[in-house]
């Protein structure tokens, strides 16, 4: 395939990856905030271990999250494999967590938005260019 062929499938999905990219960036930048914040706040109140104190014993919900963010991060760069991360590591979230209320159904929609747009650009993508390297029949 030639540069220029390539090169028009990532143009011809430039609104889907540019709208990933926004939407994440604005998660992570938010995510990091809050974990400041609260971070700060336990530092402020003397706290003898602020990060143990943050995560108050939701340890499952620390590390789904860290995934999520690293994953978010990585998908700047690899949209399919940063993307994978944090949709997979949010699903786990979803199906591991034991307090379903709407708030948290929302909510967990709103943050996979990003690492969806992520998956659905790669594989447009991928099965583009998949497309484009067949032999056209005579």
């Amino acid at each position: 395939m030639d540069p220029e062929k390539y090169e028009d499938i990532l143009y011809d999905n430039r609104i889907l990856r540019w709208s990933a990219r926004i939407l994440g960036t604005i998660e992570v930048v938010l995510l990091f905030y809050m974990t400041f914040v609260e971070f700060k706040e336990e530092i402020n109140n003397q706290s003898t271990s602020p990060l143990l104190t943050l995560i108050n014993g939701q340890y499952f919900l620390a590390v789904t999250l860290t995934l999520a963010f690293i994953g978010l991060i990585i998908a700047y760069w690899k949209e399919g494999l940063g993307g994978g991360i944090t949709l997979i590591s949010l699903i786990v979230l979803f199906i591991g967590w034991n307090d379903f209320h709407i708030g948290f159904i929302l909510g967990m929609g709103v943050i996979s938005i990003p690492s969806i747009l992520y998956v659905a650009y790669w594989l447009r993508v991928y099965l583009a260019l998949k497309k484009a390297e067949k032999p056209a029949l005579p």
